[in-house]
């Protein structure tokens, strides 16, 4: 396999103790296997270790806040290469250029639910290399040495990567619908507030906007963003414009230290809302989800970015010309833009929140003829960093 495409799953079998030295490497956690824990080949087994008991709990201390480290074993080293790299907390496969590669993990209680952790001793994505990880849960990259991010390297886990919700406490409103001009819906919440929906019109008789989601607090481990609420219609046989995804979740740590080489990201954004048609108002923009960085040492240059920023509201629709798409959060500080309305007598979609503005923003502008309103815009989600010595570059929306 090239380097361009390939995933290197080096398992280099550093069997010890807990607080352990091998000759040669970095001391190493091993504190025992968990009965749904990983293999020594590397594969994940959902049945009993049989390679002994587990080591007294006093020899071992776990180096993670969200998860007990010692009950598993961190061996082996992981090199994620190419741009095209994906992984499934649903059926937990890691793949690269179409082929299956095995890798240590296990389906673990966080604080906030399950997570799916990939385990190991270090991991490293190469120069460019970006990993994009999807399925219903959370997921999180957990090594008892250095976890590396190389030069333009990218992790995604935004627009409905892993761990995006799909229920939420605090559901946005749907747009109103109207025979004349149906309204945008309501923007997500999760660290700040969505945005409200625009009033549509159907000349002179106003379709009421989506409220926004409400914000919420800081949770208490890795947990998605929701996703914005579908624009109204013109007509029941209409489908109203879907809401953009929720961001992911991701958890990132390492007994050692966490690197990010110049220009490399984590981007857990929320979706962009979907344009209106025939008159009807924009889907919401999605909230922003969560990025969870620990380590003792964090180092990452300014031109780095961690970002769970919300997705720009969709445009509303003109009588017979469709309103844009919102844009996705940005790997940036920067707002996502809404999606532009449909031609002359629509609204467009509101900016997704940033570090720039972190609650979506509102659309507020009437419409005086029959026309769609825009989707509101998604608010931020969180960035959260445990570290004791953190050197960090942009970081959107400001980390708690």
């Amino acid at each position: 396999m090239t380097m361009r495409w390939s995933v290197l799953v080096m398992l280099v079998m550093l069997v010890g103790a807990c607080g352990s030295v091998q000759s040669n490497q970095t001391p190493m956690v091993d504190g025992g296997r968990a009965t749904d824990g990983p293999a020594t080949d590397g594969r994940a087994t959902d049945g009993p270790a049989t390679d002994g008991p587990a080591p007294a709990r006093d020899s071992c201390t776990t180096f993670a806040t969200q998860l007990d480290t010692c009950r598993f074993v961190l061996n082996g080293s992981i090199t994620l290469s190419g741009s095209n790299v994906t992984y499934n907390t649903d059926n937990h496969e890691l793949i690269a250029n179409g082929a299956v590669i095995p890798v240590a993990h296990v389906v673990v209680a966080g604080l906030s639910g399950d997570v799916d952790a990939i385990l190991a001793h270090d991991i490293r994505l190469t120069t460019n290399s970006v990993f994009r990880a999807t399925g219903r849960l959370p997921v999180a990259m957990v090594a008892s040495d250095i976890i590396t991010l190389e030069s333009g390297a990218k992790i995604d886990v935004s627009n409905g990567g892993a761990g995006a919700l799909t229920t939420c406490s605090s559901v946005p409103g749907a747009g109103g619908s109207n025979p004349g001009g149906g309204a945008g819906g309501g923007g997500a919440g999760n660290g700040s507030v969505g945005g409200k929906g625009g009033n549509g019109d159907g000349k002179g008789t106003q379709s009421v906007g989506g409220a926004g989601g409400a914000a919420d607090t800081l949770p208490l481990g890795p947990r998605g963003g929701c996703s914005g609420a579908p624009g109204g219609v013109i007509s029941l046989a209409n489908i109203g414009a879907a809401g953009g995804l929720g961001g992911g979740a991701i958890y990132i740590v390492a007994a050692r230290s966490v690197v990010l080489s110049n220009f490399a990201t984590i981007n857990a954004g929320g979706g962009g809302g979907q344009g209106g048609g025939s008159a009807s108002g924009g889907g919401g923009g999605g909230a922003g989800g969560m990025i969870v960085v620990e380590a003792p040492t964090i180092s990452s240059p300014a031109n780095t970015v961690l970002a769970a920023n919300g997705g720009g509201g969709g445009g509303g629709a003109a009588d017979g010309a469709a309103g844009g798409n919102g844009q996705s959060g940005l790997p940036a500080t920067t707002r996502a833009a809404g999606g532009p309305e449909g031609g002359g007598n629509a609204t467009d979609g509101g900016r997704g929140g940033s570090l720039e503005g972190p609650a979506g923003e509102s659309i507020v502008t009437v419409i005086s003829n029959s026309g769609g309103g825009g989707g509101g815009g998604g608010g931020v989600g969180f960035v959260h960093i445990v570290s004791a010595a953190a050197s960090l570059g942009a970081v959107s929306p400001a980390p708690n």
